[in-house]
């Protein structure tokens, strides 16, 4: 059995799985959202797994972004009340970077993690979750044989967080929550009119470059013949060099891809999508904000992803558009959107 939960954490990431058996399932947890929403989406999840039973194998923190961040000082501060035991916890603080600690959200976590003497990137042996220039891409099995391959970060994106999380401590009225850096992201965009989706996709790609997304920590999760992409934010590129290094070679074979940065233009290429072969595109967001799904991260998913279905955690203005028939005949995709909100794909 696995199941991928993409819960409703507005315009962020907070991403829930289950492996193993159905009776006693084993469970990971990447991101939480915004601070606001942590109450209405994880800790709710969590407060319907039975006490004495809501372990988790790992914890990830992708990257400091509010949206992936935000709510996890507020899941470890509440953590013992809802006796929810870690394992692991993967997170690439300040101390990782360097030797000090640093910008707010990224204080506040590693704070926690160190008074509450979790486990902190155990598997890398408390050192920077990263992926080495050469060799073998690293491999960490958790219990139950799940296997995770990292893909990003590698140093050099680190190494370029360093003076944007410095900044980011030093700036004066800085406020806890907010996201590192807003620059390149995609506007508000109303699509009128019949969608050319080959032209969309056809646009020219601009590379993002917040140093904050190329940190995130990206990774295959492979559980018997299942395979399932975990995007964060990470740049195209990383994720590009990283998938070369695969032993098979390329398209490399998926069951699912979690979307980088909520389907933002930015991070997604037809370089990248002709990289992989694979049916179920998930994307997390409500669109506040930064107006994500991109048209253009759309389109390119529709013109290179094989014959996908795209998956919403939310139904909003910027997505409902795609639930259209003409352009699904047209060009061979299906959608799922939510009841209300939350998603969930099992994959057996």
């Amino acid at each position: 059995m696995l199941r991928i939960e993409v819960l409703p954490a507005e315009y962020g990431d907070s991403l829930w799985i289950e492996y193993g058996s159905k009776a006693a399932p084993k469970r990971i947890i990447v991101d939480c959202g915004t601070p606001s929403v942590f109450k209405s989406a994880l800790a709710k999840r969590i407060l319907a797994v039975p006490e004495g039973k809501r372990a988790f194998e790992l914890f990830v923190v992708t990257h400091i972004d509010a949206d992936h961040i935000g709510g996890a000082v507020n899941f470890l501060r509440a953590r013992n009340k809802l006796k929810v035991e870690l394992k692991d916890v993967w997170f690439n603080g300040y101390k990782h970077l360097n030797d000090i600690l640093g910008a707010v959200m990224g204080e506040a976590l590693s704070t926690e993690i160190q008074k509450q003497k979790l486990p902190w990137n155990a598997a890398f042996g408390g050192k920077a979750v990263r992926v080495p220039d050469t060799g073998p891409l690293p491999t960490v099995t958790l219990a139950g044989n799940m296997k995770l391959t990292l893909l990003s970060p590698y140093a050099k994106q680190l190494a370029e967080l360093e003076p944007v999380w410095v900044k980011e401590c030093e700036k004066a009225g800085l406020i806890p929550g907010q996201p590192l850096e807003s620059e390149g992201e995609d506007e508000a965009d109303d699509i009128l009119g019949e969608i050319d989706v080959q032209d969309l996709a056809g646009s020219e790609f601009e590379p993002d470059s917040s140093k904050a997304n190329g940190s995130s920590i990206a990774f295959l999760m492979q559980y018997g013949k299942r395979r399932v992409l975990f995007g964060a934010d990470a740049h195209a590129d990383v994720l590009l060099t990283s998938l070369a290094r695969l032993p098979g070679g390329m398209p490399v074979k998926l069951d699912a891809l979690k979307v980088a940065h909520h389907g933002s233009r930015k991070n997604i290429n037809k370089e990248l999508l002709q990289a992989l072969k694979c049916p179920n595109y998930l994307v997390s967001t409500n669109g506040k904000r930064f107006s994500h799904p991109s048209k253009e991260a759309i389109a390119r998913i529709l013109m290179w992803g094989g014959k996908p279905t795209v998956r919403f955690n939310y139904t909003t203005k910027f997505n409902d558009v795609w639930d259209d028939k003409a352009l699904k005949k047209k060009h061979k995709y299906a959608t799922v959107y939510p009841k209300k909100t939350g998603i969930a794909l099992n994959l057996g």
